[in-house]
């Protein structure tokens, strides 16, 4: 009877666990909007007035997946991400550019709209739209490069300890405005991956550089996580 009782335990503890369990999902979407007059554009978010029309699936240009509470680089800075105790927002912890492991203190704080479509202003004419939302369970799209990080034993199951996952739509063209105008698009094959740079914001054109990476299997980089790269398509 006990061994019956343990056995109720731990499967009832095993499906709280997984209940509870809560990722954060940050997809990026082809620029859409308007932030001309924003105030304080380099770094503000802005709410979209087109919110249904501007996060399309066909737009859908790259993502990342986090647990929360994990320091990783979103737009160029150190970031970490939690859901709030109600789950009706995402708060964005921002630290110094150097804090790679988002240790010295939060130098600024930021609430996000859960499942609400919104830009975030590089100037008065460019932008980048994000969708942030949570997932119960671990999805991501397919035809997509992917670079992953996890802990505890490197045997590339990443799954099983996962930290975050950051993924791009293969060869679609990404124009990202954080800090400058850069153009490119990522492909990948079973032994590695690469990305082409263009010039101006297309890439109908030729690229004018195409760099190749083998994918990586790395074990115990940066604070001891093990990081691999996986080609989903």
């Amino acid at each position: 009877m006990k061994l019956l009782n343990s056995l109720i335990l731990l499967v009832l503890t095993c499906l709280v666990s997984s209940i509870n369990t809560q990722f954060i999902s940050i997809q990026k979407y082809d620029f859409s909007g308007n932030c001309k007059n924003s105030s304080d554009s380099a770094s503000s978010f802005e709410a979209s007035s087109e919110s249904a029309a501007i996060c399309m699936q066909n737009d859908l240009l790259s993502g990342i997946v986090t647990n929360e509470g994990v320091c990783l680089i979103f737009n160029e800075v150190p970031t970490t991400f939690i859901i709030s105790t109600k789950g009706d927002y995402i708060v964005r912890s921002i630290y110094d550019i150097n804090d790679n492991n988002c240790q010295g203190g939060i130098i600024e704080n930021k609430a996000i709209e859960i499942d609400e479509c919104f830009v975030e202003c590089a100037d008065d004419y460019h932008g980048s739209t994000y969708l942030f939302s949570t997932e119960t369970s671990l999805n991501y799209p397919s035809n997509t490069f992917m670079e992953i990080s996890y802990n505890g034993e490197c045997d590339g199951q990443w799954k099983t300890s996962f930290n975050y996952l950051q993924y791009y739509i293969v060869n679609k063209c990404n124009v990202a405005h954080e800090i400058e105008t850069h153009t490119f698009s990522v492909g990948c094959n079973s032994t590695s991956s690469w990305v082409s740079e263009y010039a101006g914001e297309v890439c109908t054109v030729e690229p004018t550089v195409t760099t190749s990476y083998p994918i990586v299997d790395n074990c115990g980089d940066l604070d001891n996580s093990n990081f691999i790269d996986y080609c989903n398509i």
